[in-house]
């Protein structure tokens, strides 16, 4: 400024900085709110007419709040968490314990708890593009699945090498009150056993025929796959070769009988009408007897 011997700043609230030349360093506080800067010359005589600048201060994201959603989970488990809606944060960053998936750049995110999933934490984070806010973090205790519980004979009593957990199954499903490590078989048919410990459970035990002149294990001759696993939306099952009509039933942890239907080499499942949890799908003919453990995310 001609003629002037220094020079008099005034700063928006919230923002800090001194000065008594043309040039001004201001710090913005995360309190600091938008507004005008303004400069005046001076010298011995007076002051001169002052120059503005408008300055719009933009705010840094909220801090995020408590993130909702199960603290106890199985591996293979899919749960969703919710934080409620962050001030002033246009994205959400998460992190997932080691071993968990998802992805998400909103206020919620759905987490696939893998089989290799160990316990750790959920954080969340608003971001803006001044930064991110303070963060919120939920810890989550992921329990490992029992091990496959094998079956073996003796006579018509079937026995568990797991001692504890065991719920056996026929092939029309879930047998009460059998929750013992060994069961005594009455009728003919197919048995396994699933076990369950803190909520987790187990794939299907191997399958054991049960006739009339003892017990002997059920040949499998054609290949029965299905997937994606997890499944959302749709679920598909093929077995390779076969001509032969096959009973298909999909039952859930209470062995509640969901679905059932019949195919021949490939079956494609409408499955957005199945809450998210564990599912036994079962297929059964002369020559095939077999459950497998899926997971509706």
């Amino acid at each position: 400024i001609a003629n002037a011997s220094s020079y008099t700043w005034t700063l928006p609230n919230g923002a800090t900085g001194t000065s008594n030349t043309d040039s001004i360093s201001v710090t913005y506080s995360n309190a600091a709110v938008s507004g005008n800067i303004t400069v005046i010359g001076n010298n011995s005589c007076g002051s001169g007419n002052s120059s503005t600048l408008g300055v719009t201060v933009n705010p840094f994201p909220a801090n995020a709040g408590t993130i909702v959603g199960q603290t106890r989970v199985c591996q293979g488990d899919t749960e969703t968490y919710t934080v409620p809606t962050i001030a002033n944060a246009t994205s959400y960053n998460w992190t997932l314990p080691s071993g968990a998936i998802g992805t998400s750049n909103t206020n919620s995110i759905t987490v696939n708890y893998t089989t290799s999933g160990v316990s750790g934490n959920i954080t969340v984070t608003g971001s803006n593009a001044c930064g991110n806010g303070a963060t919120s973090t939920l810890a989550v205790t992921i329990d490992t699945l029992p091990a496959t519980p094998i079956i073996s004979q003796n006579g018509f009593t079937l026995t568990s090498n797991a001692p504890i957990g065991n719920q056996w199954y026929d092939q029309n499903g879930l047998i009460n009150g059998a929750i013992n490590q060994n069961y005594t078989v009455t009728t003919n048919g197919n048995y396994y056993a699933i076990v369950t410990l803190l909520g987790c459970s187990s794939d299907t035990s191997n399958v054991i025929n049960v006739i009339s002149t003892g017990i002997e294990t059920k040949a499998k001759d054609i290949s029965f796959t299905i997937f994606p696993n997890p499944f959302s939306n749709r679920l598909i099952i093929e077995i390779e070769g076969n001509e032969e009509i096959v009973n298909l039933e999909i039952m859930n942890t209470s062995g509640q009988l969901v679905y059932k239907s019949n195919m021949t080499n490939r079956k494609e499942i409408e499955t957005s009408n199945l809450a998210k949890g564990i599912y036994f799908i079962k297929v059964e003919n002369a020559r095939l007897f077999e459950i497998k453990k899926m997971i509706r995310r």
